[in-house]
């Protein structure tokens, strides 16, 4: 199961509570694989792999144009999609891993892009894509607040407020990618409601996948559930 989104919009909090209830233990984050990522090569060999998402556009500039650089739509989404890519093949090895063992997994994290990252593995699984937002923007600030409470200010919300404009266009950006390629959004505003729309998803899509083994027939993609899921 994949649970993506722009930061902000609660998605290890719902991934933990989701592997909780489809009695799935094993959790990961991307952050923690760009962490480990960023162990191994320096900032100077990638500057983009140890920038923010929301500011590895920046790492993209020449240094006489970092002063007067404007956070841009395009711009921030190419930063972005290139953080991505970098990404992309670690998080590809930690799906086969479990493919291979046979072992269900949740992952969450911002650089899980519909269409982007990561590739599908082939049909020794079933990959289950949930994007989450928020959509108002007063309720999207509000839980970098919460979330400085709630990790006893570990991710204090100074900074991620002070670029919000780019959060809010890579949150843009990942819900064109779902568009694109039918992934179901869900709105995380009313939190409870969203973990059972996700939950909801997931056994749909299970139950496709069974009722077309059973057929013969090769399992269909999960319908999307629209542009915007009601939560």
């Amino acid at each position: 199961v994949l649970v993506s989104g722009a930061a902000g919009v609660g998605k290890s909090v719902l991934a933990a509570e989701l592997g909780y209830r489809l009695g799935i233990p094993r959790v990961v984050s991307t952050d923690s694989v760009r962490q480990a990522l960023r162990s191994l090569i320096s900032p100077e060999l990638s500057p983009i792999l140890h920038a923010s998402s929301y500011a590895a556009w920046r790492a993209e500039l020449m240094p006489h144009e970092v002063a007067n650089a404007k956070p841009k739509r395009k711009r921030v989404a190419r930063g972005f999609q290139a953080q991505v890519q970098q990404m992309s093949r670690a998080i590809e090895a930690i799906i086969e891993r479990n493919v291979k063992e046979a072992t269900s997994l949740v992952i969450e994290g911002t650089h899980l892009v519909p269409g982007l990252s990561p590739q599908r593995p082939d049909d020794r699984a079933l990959v289950i894509e949930i994007v989450l937002v928020v959509a108002d923007e007063d309720d999207h600030r509000e839980n970098f607040s919460r979330r400085e409470g709630r990790t006893h200010r570990m991710r204090p919300s100074d900074d991620y407020l002070e670029h919000f404009a780019e959060i809010r266009m890579i949150q843009d950006f990942v819900l064109e990618q779902a568009a694109r390629e039918g992934s179901p959004v869900v709105d995380t505003t009313d939190f409870d409601r969203a973990v059972e729309r996700a939950v909801e998803h997931v056994l749909d899509a299970m139950t496709t996948q069974e009722v077309a083994a059973e057929e013969g027939a090769p399992a269909p993609a999960p319908a999307p559930s629209g542009a915007l899921a009601e939560a």
